[in-house]
């Protein structure tokens, strides 16, 4: 199996990023660990959440 990909989804319809999420996570070739945002500011947090 592939390495885990951790990827953003910012999007302010929580529909839209439900669609993307569950497209991604029917990837057989790939795993990713998925953050969701419901803005650019919000998901800028995450991600500097995530790198320290």
């Amino acid at each position: 199996m592939s390495n885990v990909w951790t990827l953003l989804i910012a999007d302010d319809c929580a529909e839209d990023r439900e669609v993307y999420r569950e497209y991604l996570l029917s990837d057989p070739q790939q795993s990713y660990q998925i953050l969701e945002a419901a803005s650019a500011e919000v998901g800028l947090a995450l991600c500097q959440k995530k790198t320290l």
